[in-house]
């Protein structure tokens, strides 16, 4: 394999989108496995419209780009859970997806994750939202 050749080796990780069946989830966690990528980010934007209040007049004149932030949450976490009782447990899940509350964080822990990524709740609730995350996972411990 071209990586076990490198002189100084470069960790990858695997971001996928939460709009998997469940043979393409079966897929990717072979491919992991195989490959030793050091970890995968569930999850990335995903295509789908279920969980959004606006008309779909005015989503078609937005247009069909990557949705984050909160509708994605729950699906992203279905998506996690079944990665993460599919990867071995060296393999690290950073959790991502709608995470914009402590309440949310510890659910994306709960479901497989060893790391979250924020984003889009950063946009919204500000850098304050990390350290709140951090202060009520302290409490937790």
């Amino acid at each position: 394999m071209l990586r076990d050749q490198e002189s100084q080796h470069k960790p990858i990780l695997l971001k996928i989108a939460p709009d998997l069946s469940p043979t393409q989830i079966a897929d990717i966690v072979e491919i992991v496995k195989e490959t030793k990528i050091e970890g995968i980010i569930v999850s990335n934007t995903t295509i789908e419209r279920d969980n959004l209040n606006t008309c779909s007049k005015t989503l078609e004149q937005i247009g069909s780009g990557g949705l984050s932030g909160k509708p994605l949450f729950s699906h992203s976490g279905e998506i996690l859970k079944h990665f993460s009782s599919r990867l071995p447990h060296n393999c690290p899940i950073i959790g991502v997806g709608g995470i914009g509350s402590p309440q949310d964080a510890k659910e994306k822990l709960a479901q497989g994750a060893q790391l979250i990524q924020i984003y889009t709740g950063l946009v919204y609730y500000g850098p304050t939202l990390v350290k709140d995350i951090l202060q009520h996972l302290a409490k937790e411990a």
